[in-house]
Formats: structure tokens, sequence, C-alpha cells
């Protein structure tokens, strides 16, 4: 078995207790259709076609035409792409799938089991493809004391899941032979080695394998949906359409020949017996030479096979053939019609196939992000899968699954997707800055960005201890540079204690040219201070740096010429 019997009881514990089984439990009602365990749901409706036209609903017989499609030169391209837009390595980590988790060491932990154990950027790919391509796909997980060392992916087609009608998940079942014959009473007991189970078949519990299913048709159905399932109907009128046109210039191909022989006035019936004498005699005729042992063409004219070869009389022609060579049959409008059918059912653009059309750039990039849609699609499917191997690594290891926030990421299949989600993003923030002036910020965030009440509260108030932040971080600024230079702020409380006089009118306005002119000679102050300081700690390096000297002696002038402006007007005011 792939899972060791000392940590069963771990994962079947957890299993047990998972919300999904409890769920299971409270379920009353139930769809016997759906729960066809050799069948998709539907009804095939297609039983006055022919056999070749007919759609078998059975699930062996899509697997079957799902590995024919792939074999068609378009269909296996569109698959490779899916699998390659699916899988593309990030930038920032270099990988195509990671694990994030707000524990460093469950984050530790999970990116060991999908790096190391598991390898899933070597079998990310196939996998993939494999759920593009059936819709399924399973996977044995291998387990022993130290959690998950392992996936053994299994063929689909060989693979079925039992449920109960209630859709209860009982386990799986691989029968190599393809029969299925086993209902759900007979599994139970050989899950329960009360029976032995028939040969080529094999049962697993529900927690030894992880089921991979693309979700489509039915919210509930036993089986996923491939990407290829409705491009079925199609794909056969397709390839008939093109083997039919391929007949049909095979056959008509060769060049044909319209013989004029002239009978004179012989009756009907001798003309003819003329007309087909001449006609044997030259006819390609092969003779074997007994001296040497070869074959010898006693005539050869330039006429194949199924020639024309008709009676005239007085030179006058009674019937004409001017059909001298095959036509040339070039009328492919079905067959472009039926391909532009199968490439809208692949969801694949057509350009990225080789079919450009002449689409402009803008068509392209609509189609490429709705293309990004069903690739993130497939990628979902990918994650939840795996994700559920990481909870029973976790389960394994006897760390609670359900206690435990942590996610898989994969890139984005579409730059131009990402724009898109950006740009709407830019506007949403344009319009909430336009708002803010007529609205209270909470109700932007709620309105505009569609955050929740708490969460708008949350925002605001780490943006109000945000700025809050910011003005200490300025006093505190302030404050050191006042220590640092106290003669300025020593100027600057002395000029504010001098206080104004003259008129209230002229007293304000001296009041704030004395502000001003104390500001001024603050920063000039300490401009001046800290070029002194500069001149006494660094006289070697100013010796050297002539440069430095020369900026030195163009300020100092100007620090001259402001300190002479500001006694000036300080005696204009006092006088």
């Amino acid at each position: 078995m792939g899972i060791t019997a000392n940590i069963q009881s771990r994962i079947q514990r957890w299993f047990s207790g998972d919300k999904a089984a409890k769920v299971d439990e409270l379920k009353r009602g139930h769809d016997l259709e759906n729960r066809n365990f050799n069948q998709f749901s539907g009804v095939s409706g297609y039983a006055e076609l022919s056999h070749t036209l007919q759609l078998e609903d059975s699930l062996m017989q899509r697997m079957a035409d799902y590995e024919e499609m792939d074999d068609y030169p378009e269909i296996g391209s569109a698959l490779d792409i899916y699998a390659d837009d699916g899988t593309i390595p990030d930038a920032h980590h270099n990988k195509s799938i990671w694990p994030t988790a707000e524990d460093k060491v469950v984050r530790v932990i999970l990116d060991d089991l999908i790096e190391k154990r598991l390898r899933m950027e070597e079998d990310v790919y196939a996998l993939t493809r494999t759920i593009a391509k059936y819709g399924n796909a399973y996977g044995e997980i291998l387990a022993d004391d130290e959690g998950v060392v392992g996936l053994n992916f299994l063929p689909p087609p060989t693979m079925r899941r039992i449920e109960t009608k209630k859709g209860v998940l009982l386990g799986f079942m691989q029968d190599l032979t393809g029969n299925f014959s086993v209902n759900a009473q007979d599994f139970l007991m050989m899950l329960r080695n009360e029976k032995e189970a028939p040969a080529g078949t094999i049962v697993f519990h529900p927690w030894e394998l992880v089921h991979w299913r693309l979700q489509g048709k039915d919210p509930q159905g036993v089986y996923g949906h491939s990407i290829l399932d409705t491009a079925r109907w199609i794909w056969r009128r397709l390839v008939m359409a093109e083997d039919s046109a391929l007949v049909y210039k095979l056959t008509r191909a060769p060049a044909r020949f319209a013989f004029y022989v002239e009978v004179g006035d012989l009756p009907p019936a001798q003309a003819v017996a003329y007309v087909n004498q001449v006609k044997a005699q030259y006819k390609k005729k092969k003779l074997f030479q007994q001296n040497n042992g070869k074959l010898d063409f006693k005539y050869n004219p330039l006429s194949p096979d199924e020639d024309f070869w008709i009676p005239t009389r007085a030179g006058q022609d009674s019937t004409r053939i001017d059909v001298v060579s095959g036509p040339d049959y070039q009328a492919v409008e079905d067959l472009e019609y039926f391909r532009g059918k199968l490439f809208s059912a692949l969801k694949v653009p057509r350009s990225y196939l080789g079919f450009n059309d002449g689409e402009s750039k803008a068509s392209l990039a609509q189609e490429d992000a709705r293309f990004a849609r069903t690739v993130m699609r497939i990628q979902r499917e990918v994650r939840n899968g795996l994700k559920h191997v990481c909870r029973m690594h976790l389960a394994a290891l006897n760390i609670d699954p359900d206690q435990i926030k942590f996610d898989l990421k994969m890139s984005q299949p579409s730059s131009i997707f990402e724009m898109a989600q950006i740009e709407m993003l830019n506007a949403r923030a344009d319009a909430a800055e336009r708002l803010n002036e007529y609205f209270p910020k909470e109700w932007v965030l709620e309105n505009v960005f569609e955050f929740s009440k708490d969460d708008a509260l949350y925002v605001r108030n780490a943006k109000e201890s945000q700025d809050q932040e910011k003005m200490i971080s300025d006093a505190r600024t302030q404050q050191r540079i006042a220590d640092e230079f106290p003669d300025a702020d020593i100027e600057e409380r002395q000029v504010e204690r001098e206080g104004p006089e003259g008129g209230e009118e002229e007293q304000e306005t001296e009041f704030r040219v004395g502000q001003s002119e104390a500001r001024i000679t603050k920063k000039i102050n300490a401009m001046s201070r800290r070029l002194d300081a500069l001149v006494e700690k660094n006289k070697d390096l100013m010796d050297k740096s002539s440069t430095a000297v020369q900026r030195l002696d163009e300020i100092a002038p100007m620090i001259k010429e402001a300190r002479r402006d500001i006694r000036l007007a300080r005696n204009r005011k006092t006088g």
C-alpha cells in the first residue's frame, strides 16, 4: 500500500473529521443520473445517425476519443499550449508552483514537499496537460513516518471513483481489464478485506489517492470534464470532411484523354467494334520475353486507363468531352467552417496555432485574456489537488492542517490579463481621489474599493497611525537639529519675545516680517556653522579639493550680504 500502516491512523483521524466528510453525513437527497460510475451525465440523442458520428456518453468511450483527438495536430498543439501557459516559471521565484504560509516553519516544510519530495517542477507540465486532456488525473499518495514522500500517477482510463447515491466518497478502484463490474457493496467488503478483489483490480481508501477533476457541466459530477469534451462533436465531422476532400482529390486528380476515331459510314454496331479494336491496339500491353526473362511494353502511348474513346463521322463530333485533366478541387469553405467551430470549442486563439486571419492586436489581446481565464481554471484545479496532498503531509506529521493557513501559488498565464487588473485598480484610485472631496474616506473605501466596514476602519486607523508616526519623526528631526545648532533657536526665541511694536496693522506686518527674518537668519546661521565645522574638521581635505574651497568662497559673500540686509531691516524697524 502507498501509505504505511503506522501513520494510517493519523491520516484517517484527520480525514474523517474533515468538514467535507461532515457535510456528506448531512445529505438526504441523491442524484441517480450523476452517480452512474461508468458514465457521464447526459443523454446521447444521436441513435439515428451512423456509428461514426454517434457520440457515446460512456466514460471509457470519452477516454478513447480523447486519446484519438490528441493525435490530431491542432488539438495536440492546443493541449501543449494549455500546459505551457499554465506552467510558466515565475520571474521572482523561478518556479512554476510554490507554497506560501504565515508560519515560516510550515512554509519550509511545504517547500520541501513540493520541490524535493514530489518534484513538481518536473511533473507539473504533464499533470496540467493530463487534466486538460482527460478532465481527471489520479495520484497515489506515498507516505511513511516522514510524511508524504512521493506521488504515483495512475492512468485515468483505468481509474474509477466509487460514491454512494448521495455522493459520499467510498474510495477509488483501478481495473486494468476495463470491466468495472464491482458494485458499492462489494467494494466496501474489499476495503475491509472481507472479499478478495478480482484479478487486475486494486481498491484504494479515500485518503490514499488524490483526484484532480476539472469541474464543468455538472457542479456535483463524479468526474471532471475535459477541455476537449465540447470539441468531440465537431472533431468527428471535421475529420470526415477532410478525408472526403482528400479522397476526391486523389480519385479525380489523374489526367484523362479523349480520343476521337473516324468511323466513316459504318453502322453504329460496327462503329463501336471498330473503336474498341483501335483502343485495344493502343492499350499498354505487358509481354514476357522468353529470351531474356524481362517484361516488354509493346505499345506505350501516352494514354492512362479509363480514357475516353468517341467515334466521329465526317469529321464532326457527335459527343465531345473537353475535360482533359482532372479537376483541381480547392473548395475548402466547409473545412474552414468546421475548423473555426473546432477552435471555438478548444478556446485557443487561432493565431496561437498559426492561423492569423488578419487579426488586429486589440482582438488578439481580448482573446488572450479569455484564454488566460481558462488556463487559470486548470491551474486552480492543479493547486486544489496539491493542497490536498499538503494537508495529508501535515496530518502525517501530526500537524493539524485546519489550524494552518497556507496556499499554493502559480504564475499568471498572461501579462495582458494582469495589466487589465492593474488598469482597473488605477481607474478606481483616480475615482477615489476625486470622491474624497465630497465623501468620507470610509465611504470611498467601501463603495469604490469594495472594502468591508471593518477593513475600511482598519485602513483609516492605519493611515492615521502612519501620519502620526511621520509627524513624530519630523519633530524628532527638528529637535535633533535644534540640539546641534542651539544659537539659531535662541535668536528665534528672542525675536518672538520682543514682539511687534507700533500700530496693530504695522505691528502684525512687522511681526510677520520678523518671523520671516528669524527663519532666514536661522537657516543662514545653521548653514554658516555647518560650513565652519566642515572647514575646521576637514582642513586637509579642503586643501586637496580646490572645488570645495571655491564653492565656500562663493557662498560666503551671499551669507554676508544676507546678514547685512537683516541688520538694515532691524535698524529700520527700531528707528
